[in-house]
């Protein structure tokens, strides 16, 4: 299940080969053929909410059900692939013109970003672990993400586009949950297991240091999320 952005259509799979999207308001219902052969999987709306990012998978004989991510476009129901390959995870820019994908490799994962308009791709890296929770800054300027080897061992990395340089933020991060931006960009929140029991952190990106953190005594502190305000 998915919510548009704004609030004013969910997305769900109730059956193989569509895609529903429901008004919350009015209850409408529009299917859209997603050209899949089994159940589309992880919808993810665009930031303006026309469309759609999904997996799906098609069967190919003698391999099997082959998965891909693909793009569905609610304005003319039409739906294209993305790249092939199974998601560990993915999300839009915040312009809605690309979309970072993390793929699970023979060993480990492969981070890529792609133009869905032209489809152009560009690897920007491969680890031995899974990279999982893509979170782009709110300038599309940076990626944070979480890199686990378990559930239990995990580091929050933050990736720089331009450059292609990544800093390890915490090397024990907790691999259950994303980390938030701050609208502004400036901050950035996460899980952290550096301590039992887990921890909220706040690191201000543009000083490196923490500004705040939440703590519960004998209960997790996990999961934030920024308000719109910040």
């Amino acid at each position: 299940r998915a919510l548009s952005p704004d609030g004013l259509r969910a997305a769900f799979v109730e059956s193989v080969g569509s895609i529903s999207v429901r008004d919350p308001v009015g209850g409408d219902v529009q299917l859209y053929a997603d050209g899949g052969d089994r159940s589309a999987e992880a919808l993810l709306f665009s930031p303006e909410g026309a469309d759609i990012a999904f997996t799906r998978r098609l069967f190919v004989s003698g391999q099997g059900y082959l998965p891909e991510v693909a793009r569905l476009r609610l304005g003319d129901r039409s739906v294209s692939r993305l790249v092939d390959g199974s998601p560990a995870g993915y999300a839009w820019s915040p312009d809605g013109s690309q979309l970072a994908v993390s793929l699970h490799e023979t060993d480990g994962t492969s981070v890529h970003v792609v133009d869905v308009e032209t489809l152009d791709r560009t690897e920007l890296l491969a680890s031995s672990g899974t990279d999982v929770h893509l979170r782009w800054s709110p300038d599309g300027t940076r990626l944070a993400f979480v890199r686990s080897w378990s559930p239990t061992v995990a580091e929050l990395r933050l990736l720089d586009l331009a450059s292609g340089g990544t800093s390890v933020l915490d090397a024990q991060a907790w691999a259950g949950a994303p980390p938030s931006w701050s609208p502004d960009g400036q901050l950035l929140a996460w899980t952290s297991a550096d301590q039992e029991p887990r921890r909220v952190r706040v690191l201000d990106t543009t000083t490196g240091e923490d500004v705040t953190g939440v703590a519960t005594p004998g209960a997790h502190a996990q999961d934030p999320r920024f308000s719109p305000s910040g």
